[in-house]
Order: C-alpha cells, then sequence, then structure tokens
C-alpha cells in the first residue's frame, strides 16, 4: 500500500509530503471480527498462507480454515486428521504441512487438497518436537533436549534426519522450544540455553556459533527481523538481541510488563514495526518495536476465555489460537502514516515526525516535477516525542517527503 501526504506551505514555499510502501498500523485498540470454537479448542500453533489458516489443534491434529473473509473463517476439513495425538507445532510451505507433534515426532502432510489432508512422512526423533521451521529441503526442529535436529524434506514421504546439535551440558532446566531461520542460520529458543545460533550453511553439518542467556533464562519461543531476534522470555516479557554479528548477539532491550499483567509469554510473532506476545495470557500483547532498544507496548486485544496461546499476523489481521476457546480474528486497524511537520526560522528548517518510528529517512528535491529525490544524511534526534532533523534555511523552494526503508 502506498500513501501519499502533501502540505503546501506557501508563506515558506516550501512543500512537505509523506509516502511510504510500508505504513504503520494504527494499534491501539485490536477489534475482535470473527471467532469461531466448534471443535477447535487447545489450539497450540497457528500459521497463515494464502488466505488459508492452518491451526495445531493438540489431540486433533491438523485443521484448515478459508480466511480469504476474515471475518467468516470457513472450514475446510471438516474431518479433522487426529491421527497423531497431541499436535502442538505448524508451518507450510508449497503443498505440505510440516507438524511438531511432541512425543510421536515430525510428520508432514500433503494439503494440495485442504478438504483432505494426507499423512505422508513421519520421523520419530530420540526427543519430543516442540517447534519446526523450513527453509528449502530441509526442516529444523526445536527437539526438546536434543538441541537442534535437521531433517531432510527432499522426500516428504520419508522425512531423513541429517544433523543434530545438542544443547550445552548445563544440568539447570533446558530444552529447546521454538526455532527460527534466517538466511544461513538458525535461531532456538531454548529455555536457560537462552537463545542459540546455528550456523546452517551445511544443514547436514550445523555448528553452533553463540550462546546466550536472557533476562529470565526462560527464552520460550524466537522470532526474526533483519538484524534482530526477538524473544518470548517466559518469566520476563520480550527479550530483544541485536544478533548482526551471530556469533556475538547483543541483548538490547526488554520488558517485563506483559509477564507481570496476566501471564507469561509462550509465543511470539513479528510483522514490521510490531511484536505480538501471546501465551498463558488472557488476551494478545502487541509492542513498538520500530526502535528495538526500547520496546513500547501499544496495545492489547480484549480479554478472552482461556488462554490467547499463539498468533499469526496476516495483512491487517491477527489470528489468535486459544487454548479454551477457538479461533479468534482481530483486526489490527487501518494504516496511518506519521505526519510530517515543518518549522521555520531565518537561519534553519525544523523537519520532525513522531516517535517511534524509527525506520523511515527524510528526502528532499528542488521541484515537484523531477524524481530527483536525494536522502539527507542528517541523523534525527529524540526531542519531546518527535524525530527532529534541523537544516540550514534556504532561499528557494525545496519539497520533503517522509519514506519508509
Amino acid at each position: 500500500m502506498k500513501r501519499t501526504l502533501l502540505y503546501l506551505m506557501p508563506f515558506l514555499s516550501v512543500a512537505l509530503l509523506f509516502t511510504s510502501t510500508n505504513p504503520l498500523l494504527a494499534q491501539a485498540s485490536p477489534t475482535e471480527v470473527a471467532h469461531t470454537n466448534q471443535e477447535l479448542v487447545n489450539i497450540q500453533d497457528v500459521a497463515v498462507v494464502n488466505n488459508r489458516a492452518y491451526l495445531a489443534v493438540g489431540v486433533l491434529g491438523l485443521k484448515i480454515l478459508d480466511v480469504s473473509n476474515p471475518t467468516n473463517p470457513a472450514t475446510l476439513n471438516p474431518q479433522v486428521s487426529n491421527a497423531n495425538p497431541n499436535t502442538i507445532g505448524v508451518t507450510v510451505a508449497g503443498n505440505y504441512a510440516y507438524m511438531a507433534c511432541d512425543t510421536n515426532g515430525f510428520h508432514i502432510y500433503n494439503i494440495s487438497n485442504p478438504a483432505n489432508p494426507v499423512p505422508v512422512g513421519h520421523n520419530q526423533t530420540t526427543s519430543l518436537v516442540n517447534g519446526v521451521a523450513v527453509s528449502g529441503n530441509y526442516a529444523y526442529l526445536a527437539n526438546n533436549q536434543a538441541g537442534l535436529t535437521v531433517v531432510s524434506i527432499s522426500n516428504p514421504a520419508n522425512p531423513v534426519t541429517v544433523g543434530n546439535v545438542p544443547l550445552s551440558n548445563s544440568p539447570y532446566n533446558k530444552y529447546a522450544s521454538g526455532v527460527a531461520i534466517s538466511g544461513k542460520y538458525a535461531y532456538l529458543a531454548a529455555w536457560t540455553d537462552g537463545l542459540c545460533i546455528y550456523d546452517i550453511s551445511d544443514p547436514t553439518h550445523p555448528t553452533r556459533v553463540s550462546q546466550t542467556t536472557t533476562n529470565a533464562f526462560t527464552a520460550k519461543s524466537v522470532a526474526v527481523s533483519g538484524n534482530y531476534a526477538y524473544v518470548a522470555d517466559y518469566q520476563s516479557g520480550l527479550s530483544v538481541f541485536d544478533i548482526s554479528n551471530p556469533a556475538n548477539p547483543v541483548n538490547v532491550g526488554h520488558t517485563n510488563s506483559a509477564a507481570t499483567t496476566d501471564g507469561n509469554p509462550i509465543h511470539i510473532a513479528v510483522s514490521g514495526n510490531y511484536v505480538y506476545l501471546t501465551g498463558i495470557y488472557s488476551r494478545m500483547y502487541i509492542y513498538d518495536v520500530s526502535n528495538p532498544a526500547n520496546p513500547v507496548g501499544v496495545a492489547s486485544s480484549a480479554q478472552q476465555n482461556g488462554w490467547a496461546y499463539c498468533a499469526a499476523i496476516a495483512g491487517n489481521y491477527a489470528y489468535v489460537g486459544n487454548s479454551y476457546d477457538g479461533l479468534h480474528v482481530l483486526f489490527l486497524g487501518i494504516p496511518v502514516p506519521p505526519r510530517l511537520n515543518m518549522q521555520h526560522t531565518k537561519t534553519s528548517t525544523i523537519i520532525s515526525w513522531p516517535a517511534p518510528s524509527a525506520n523511515f529517512v527524510v528526502q528532499q528535491n528542488p521541484g515537484m516535477s523531477s524524481n530527483n529525490w536525494q536522502t539527507l544524511t542528517n541523523r534525527p534526534m529524540l526531542v519531546s516525542g518527535q524525530n527532529q532533523i534541523t537544516l540550514p534555511a534556504s532561499p528557494n523552494p525545496l519539497f520533503y517527503r517522509l519514506k519508509s526503508q
């Protein structure tokens, strides 16, 4: 989506322009637009791909919903597949759903016909499978006390273990519970072992490159965006790590407000400048992480029955799986761009826009008819809740715009 706001100031002969291909969402009041419980109790995980929601429904297995109309989710497979007890994790790639099934290992379903998902492959690992991520021809398993396990899925009918890296020798409570992939690295949330990062450039020989504890030593789930890893730290809310150097991740921000409200985070999702925490809560919590060093709580959903246990974000909607009463669909808000403002003196021009919204650059152009936009290198300062840039006054008309990166 692209929005353009033009502010003309004739007495200054200056125009201000905003343009964004990735606008911020107005997250103040997530609104429930649909709720379906049916037999969908104890939803452990949810993935949304191409207008379909794939639910890991505990002992009931895999459930698929059509969410092309988010206000009216429609069941596609009336008979829930219950071949795999305690299905607790799901990810989707192509025509297959990859399932983490606790004591029952790792399962693969052919979902080319969503009305009849068919189990096609199974790998019985040596420990519980708590989470799964897929990249290329490999599935990466959060394999409880066995750590990170890599499974070749080039033949979905015969998934084969090709690599494993155990957790540390620490005597404390440790188990791999969540996994994310970004580039040639795997990121594992491993409870007291914290955030573990692995080089998977050769999936058959994964190598741990770093391990760092979280604030509460209770890393439960992890999501990665850009140079940051976001960890649901069960007893301490949200922890943020700078992973620009995977060999030396740095804890740059955290908040424990969610952990002290009405529960503890188990699942985490990230979309744009926002992080979504769910778990042993009666609601979903939303944080603005446009400044990763200072996560700011901006909203929470209405209280639900049971736990708002897991969530997936697709477009302007959050799909929240509940431990007690099914799937809740929440509208997150209408895209609202930050307004660009200007003050002018005889010697300077001050341009400002609301914080936190740090992932923007200011560009200038001598004329609206040209496409000669140049990015200013001036570093914005934070002044009274505003990002602010001070420029020398120009005798000629200039046009400015705020553009998302």
